[in-house]
């Protein structure tokens, strides 16, 4: 059985789909609950400017793994079926390595 829905449907259905693609920063504060900190939200709205390949190089303590574990989970919700792949390292001088 194939289920039928009309335009007007569509776009009320596709609507907040669309939106939180467009403003990730909202996205993060509406379905995670999270208050993200300034450079945090600058750096995810970057990775969702539609990039193919996103790299980020960042000392330590500024939050490289929470954010990269939001931006995943926004990814699976915004965009399911697609595929997301982040690479890291585990220990000293590993970037090189990746």
């Amino acid at each position: 059985m194939r289920i039928q829905y009309s335009k007007e449907e569509l776009v009320n259905r596709l609507f907040p789909i669309w939106f939180y693609r467009k403003y990730p920063i909202l996205a993060v504060r509406d379905l995670l609950g999270l208050d993200l900190a300034p450079h945090h939200s600058l750096t995810i709205r970057e990775w969702f400017t539609g990039k193919r390949h996103n790299d980020e190089l960042a000392s330590r303590g500024t939050g490289k793994t929470v954010k990269g574990a939001i931006v995943s989970l926004l990814f699976s919700i915004l965009f399911p079926g697609n595929k997301f792949m982040a690479l890291g390292g585990g220990g000293f001088r590993q970037s090189k390595f990746i």
